[in-house]
């Protein structure tokens, strides 16, 4: 995909890694376009904003292909409003020949010396790419970790072990394929290892795009809560659905004044049913300025599905907006409960939680200790060193 605009903590993270090294390095930024390059109006800020020698290599697909067999899938599903345990744990999905060629045509053309692949649907690359080049994964998020924690939504079905088994191993083993592997903490770090991963792991955070310097206060709690996040990311849609039937309804008889805006792209059918059946539950979109329509208000992170971190926590930390995250939530970023945010995961505490941090000492404290916190460890200057040390490693 293509890091621009930053809509999604997947497209901040993939921006700011190219944002440090694109002073030191020739990048030629590739990504799939589909049938049309919508995202061509884009280009030129996305280089303005990186900055550096940045060349960027959209890869349009043919307009007269047409996959039966998906399209088949996702009118049926569409139809029958019926959900998969394939549609969402299966990753290994082989890409066009022609983008495999496109690719190594761009690695030849202009000398290409390391190749980093992003993102788990394109961790198959690592069996076209030409041995000549470094091979380089950037894991967002352990797919094997969050699969397993699919099952539960799923149900532990022999089937359904049986496939969740059988893309582990896949993982496992692509990324053996590769020369490095970096992982966006040093709690997935371990994980790979303890898998069976016998590359070369290296835990490298990733930043926020929102500047961090000076200090910050909490402004005062206005009863407001915020939930930043699409609805095309499976994990949230679940996660804020629990909170939503489970956690919303205690909220609200503690404290009716509460309100709840949800910021992202969610289709306009779940926003008209969602804000119908929840109470002073609103759907913002896709807002230009997140500090604005943050100010005051208390994030909710009712994550149950995932790996890696979610850099939602790390963008309220940096603006001074305390947050309330369950135990997946706020995994991978070394906050602690009660120093530097809530975490919970029963109904109840989250709301008591949600509670507790309108009040005014309380949001200073968290805050505070937070905002030192992402000030310290999560700075542009410390991720540039880091990559750079990756791969002058990976080079020699």
């Amino acid at each position: 995909m293509l890091p621009w605009p930053l809509s999604s903590g997947g497209h901040q993270g993939i921006f700011n890694s190219l944002k440090a090294v694109s002073q030191f390095c020739d990048i030629h930024l590739v990504y799939y376009a589909g049938q049309k390059d919508t995202a061509a109006c884009y280009h030129d800020e996305l280089k303005k904003q990186l900055g550096g020698n940045v060349t960027i290599h959209p890869y349009v697909d043919n307009p007269m292909k047409w996959d039966r067999s998906v399209a088949f899938r996702k009118i049926a599903n569409k139809i029958f409003k019926r959900m998969d345990l394939f549609d969402y744990i299966l990753f290994t999905k082989l890409h066009d020949n022609a983008y495999y060629d496109f690719v190594n045509s761009i690695i030849e053309q202009y000398n290409i010396d390391l190749v980093q692949v992003e993102m788990a649907e394109c961790m198959d690359f690592v069996l076209t790419l030409p041995t000549s080049v470094k091979r380089l994964f950037v894991h967002h998020e352990i797919r094997y970790v969050r699969n397993e924690r699919f099952l539960d939504q799923f149900g532990r079905s022999l089937r359904n072990v049986a496939l969740y088994e059988q893309e582990k191993i896949k993982e496992t083993a692509l990324l053996n394929r590769y020369d490095t592997v970096i992982t966006v903490s040093e709690k997935d770090k371990e994980l790979l290892i303890e898998s069976g991963v016998t590359t070369p792991v290296h835990a490298s955070f990733l930043v926020v795009n929102t500047p961090v310097s000076g200090t910050v206060a909490s402004a005062p709690g206005s009863h407001h809560l915020v939930y930043v996040g699409p609805e095309a990311h499976y994990p949230n849609k679940v996660g804020l659905e629990w909170f939503l039937d489970k956690v919303w309804p205690l909220v609200k008889e503690k404290d009716g004044c509460f309100t709840m805006d949800i910021i992202g792209n969610w289709s306009k059918n779940t926003a008209k049913e969602w804000a119908k059946r929840y109470p002073d539950v609103h759907f913002m979109g896709f807002v230009d300025d997140l500090a604005i329509a943050m100010q005051g208000a208390t994030m909710v992170v009712p994550i149950f599905v995932g790996s890696g971190i979610r850099m939602k926590i790390l963008e309220a930390m940096s603006l001074g907006i305390p947050f309330v995250s369950t135990t997946v939530g706020a995994e991978g970023i070394p906050v602690q409960n009660g120093i530097h945010g809530f975490i919970s995961d029963s109904p109840e505490d989250f709301a008591n939680q949600v509670m507790n941090a309108e009040n005014a000492d309380v949001r200073e404290r968290l805050v505070r200790n937070a905002y030192d916190l992402v000030k310290n460890k999560y700075s542009h200057e410390v991720l540039t060193k880091d990559r750079i040390f990756v791969y002058k490693t990976l080079l020699g």
